[in-house]
């Protein structure tokens, strides 16, 4: 009788009448199923303390029951108890080999839990296994027998791969060129007088110590520009180039927000600029970058923002923002092109530099070295080309003078 009070007052929505001849009835008779009920009930309802307690004791009646293990995992995932969390996911893992979903989350677990190597193995476990069985539904498709989600399978097993393939990099190495046919004041490089930046390139390695998602990582930069220097005449003449080497450390204190702070030291390899110090934190955030195998195209948008401080006999604070719209247009698998509207601008917070802001609009060609359909980071070569209206702010004027030009920018990274 209490059972099908249960059922009725579930079938009706009442929620707090069901709980109670359920309760009810778990107490005259604690049945597996009536605990494991009232587990998932309670967790429906926010207690996850009283769903961890009653799916604790129907796992105890039936250990061998892996949908009370599984729910039991994902509870103490909810609860914030990831150490539990991983001991029963573990099991279900085990047990189910096949069962992408519960392997992804046991990895991401994993990951919270510091055991990056472990996520790691776990998730190159589940692709070879999930391999040999696609083998094996691949072979019955053919006789008809079997047709179904081979598709959403496919797109959890390249999600898996670019996880791996995440969660496995040491190292990241990127390499770019710039070159303007406007020119943008740089009171950095050259504090005698406004110095107009035509090209710049440089090499950046970093070194991840505790892993690509967050940490500690050691970089090192070598970065090359190209500027001339405006005379006494309103003439202007090359001034050469200028070197420079950088060696830092740089940390990510969040998973999922591409913020980095870092404290580097400056060498000057050429130029006759001293050696300094500089303070930086970098924030970027891009959407729509990337395409999943199923689409053709989608919005296109990135926010990036950069604050340096420089210690040393040319001490400055710069402020550096830039923000894209566009979209995203699949060429294949491997080629992207983005046209895109773009506006920056910089800033020197202690007033000793000029300013500059930029406006327009260009396209960017992106080329990504994968396998066909893998989706996630892959090295990629990337062409950047657009034009721009531009004002800019010397330190002797109190206007803005406005100049027009082309910027292209070329981007390789691995």
């Amino acid at each position: 009788m209490l059972d099908e009070q249960t059922a009725v007052n579930f079938a009706l929505g009442d929620m707090p009448r069901a709980m109670k001849a359920l309760r009810e009835a778990a107490a005259l008779e604690p049945s597996q199923s009536r605990l494991f009920q009232l587990g998932m009930s309670s967790r429906e309802s926010g207690d996850l303390a009283q769903a961890i307690k009653y799916l604790s004791a129907s796992l105890e009646k039936a250990p061998g029951n892996v949908r009370y293990r599984e729910a039991l995992g994902y509870t103490y995932l909810q609860a914030g108890q990831l150490t539990n969390a991983a001991a029963m996911l573990t099991t279900v893992a085990r047990q189910e080999p096949g069962n992408v979903q519960v392997q992804q989350d046991l990895a991401n677990v994993l990951v919270h839990l510091g055991d990056r190597p472990g996520a790691i193995r776990q998730l190159r476990q589940t692709i070879q296994v999930a391999a040999s069985t696609d083998a094996r539904a691949e072979a019955t498709s053919e006789t008809g027998s079997e047709t179904g989600s081979m598709d959403q399978r496919e797109r959890a097993m390249l999600q898996m791969r670019s996880t791996v393939a995440q969660l496995g990099k040491t190292y990241e190495v990127a390499g770019y060129f710039g070159y303007q046919t406007l020119a943008a004041p740089n009171g950095v490089i050259d504090r005698t007088a406004p110095s107009l930046l035509l090209s710049q390139g440089g090499f950046e390695l970093a070194r991840y110590l505790t892993g690509s998602r967050r940490g500690l990582s050691l970089i090192g930069r070598i970065m090359s520009v190209g500027s001339v220097a405006e005379g006494q005449a309103g003439t202007a003449g090359l001034q050469g180039a200028l070197s420079q080497a950088a060696v830092g450390l740089r940390y990510k204190p969040f998973v999922t927000e591409n913020l980095n702070v870092s404290f580097e030291r400056l060498f000057q390899l050429g130029g006759g600029l001293p050696n300094s110090w500089l303070a930086r934190a970098l924030y970027g955030k891009e959407t729509g970058a990337d395409l999943k195998p199923d689409r053709r195209a989608q919005a296109y948008g990135l926010i990036y923002g950069d604050l340096a401080g420089f210690i040393g006999p040319y001490p400055s604070l710069l402020a550096y923002g830039e923000t894209r719209l566009g979209v995203s247009v699949g060429l294949g698998n491997s080629w992207i092109v983005r046209p895109h509207v773009i506006a920056l601008g910089r800033h020197d917070l202690l007033g000793s530099a000029p300013d500059a802001i930029q406006a327009g609009a260009g396209v960017g060609l992106a080329h990504y070295f994968r396998d066909p359909g893998f989706v996630g980071p892959a090295p990629s070569l990337e062409l950047r080309v657009y034009g721009t209206a531009a004002g800019s702010r010397a330190l002797s004027t109190d206007g803005l003078t406005g100049i027009r030009g082309l910027t292209l920018v070329t981007t390789l990274r691995f």
